[in-house]
């Protein structure tokens, strides 16, 4: 509050968050099965991968809420608030249904809905021999050529939603794969309430490495509308915990425990489209901030969403009311129902004109 950049009060929220009871290791946490992600969707919550709880910042004060857990290390969104995320061996799953109404029965153990597999095909296409693989030594997680044959550590999953690619990347799904030294691109096709995620090219991945060390960990979308990738440059990428005998040889051959502290981001642009600085959204007025909820770039409208929500300034309620009830653009009439929920709720003069809206994913939202 005083602009000197450090905290003036801290509120704790979840201290079992990230940490892990190991009966042999004691309490510690191993960052592959630790929680992470705290991403804040549409529907103003914060959700978290390998985390059972997500958390709200509401009227003052933040709310707890238990939910299923998701994955293992990523998280991300589509335009329209579905959760996706991933597991080592499975590289990408999704909520098709908003995750709590499954937990509003006690007496229902089913999650049909929620945590779905979309990537039936689990195959990978390195650049690379792979032979620095935790498993390497069993049959079928190489193949004879030398390179990862499936998915062992796909992680960092990203639903792109910026507007520097060309627009058929939109809502493709983008996935890490740091022991095979790359990062997949998939197609989501929807048909009937159903994704099916096929890769976007034929034995081939979108990006790839022939440096063991290039460790792709996360992908996000960023403000400029292009894709960033967090690459962890390690030859070890093994927790020291599930570290096997056969991979401990190939790290000591070969040096690969060396050098460290090189870790890097990149921004992947496309070259046809100059990417434009993103606009100084922290300082904006809050109808400025609410004009940003109709942007063509995702990250623009997310971040308008949350900056609204948490200015919560009753006196750009009007306008993001006119847009709510608009259907001009269905992703601001979206993000538009999700402020006024998050500052307080949404009139139903407002819903009835909400449900009137040709687009689908605006009815569902109203009805919710």
């Amino acid at each position: 509050l005083d602009g000197d950049l450090k905290c003036d009060e801290k509120i704790e929220i979840a201290g079992d968050y990230a940490t892990q009871n190991d009966p042999k290791h004691g309490l510690r946490s191993n960052p592959e099965h630790a929680s992470n992600g705290l991403m804040w969707a549409l529907d103003n919550w914060i959700y978290s991968a390998n985390h059972t709880t997500r958390f709200r910042y509401s009227k003052g004060a933040w709310d707890r809420e238990q939910t299923h857990s998701r994955g293992q290390w990523g998280i991300s969104q589509d335009d329209y608030g579905r959760v996706f995320y991933n597991s080592n061996s499975d590289q990408l799953r999704g909520d098709l249904i908003p995750s709590e109404y499954l937990k509003r029965n006690s007496n229902y153990s089913g999650a049909r809905g929620a945590s779905v597999r979309l990537a039936k095909d689990q195959s990978v296409w390195p650049a690379r021999i792979n032979p620095g693989v935790n498993r390497g030594y069993r049959k079928g997680t190489l193949r004879e050529d030398g390179k990862l044959a499936r998915y062992t550590g796909a992680c960092g999953p990203v639903i792109y939603r910026g507007n520097q690619f060309p627009s058929e990347y939109v809502g493709n799904a983008f996935v890490c794969e740091p022991t095979g030294n790359f990062v997949r691109r998939n197609i989501l096709n929807e048909s009937q309430g159903a994704i099916n995620a096929v890769n976007a090219y034929d034995r081939m991945e979108f990006l790839t490495s022939t440096d063991e060390r290039f460790r792709p960990v996360n992908a996000y979308n960023g403000p400029d509308g292009s894709l960033y990738i967090v690459d962890f440059y390690r030859g070890l990428i093994q927790h020291r915990i599930y570290l096997t005998s056969f991979l401990r040889k190939q790290i000591e051959d070969r040096g690969l425990y060396e050098p460290i502290g090189l870790g890097r981001i990149y921004r992947v642009t496309y070259k046809g489209k100059d990417a434009k600085q993103p606009p100084p959204m922290s300082s904006m007025s809050s109808a400025k901030l609410a004009k940003q909820l109709g942007h063509l770039n995702g990250w623009n409208r997310s971040t308008a969403q949350r900056l609204l929500v948490e200015k919560n300034d009753p006196s750009v309620r009007p306008l993001i009311e006119q847009m709510a009830s608009s259907n001009r653009n269905h992703l601001a009439q979206l993000h538009s129902l999700w402020t006024l929920d998050g500052m307080g709720g949404v009139d139903w003069s407002i819903l009835k004109e909400a449900l009137k809206s040709t687009h689908p994913k605006v009815r569902s939202a109203a009805i919710r």
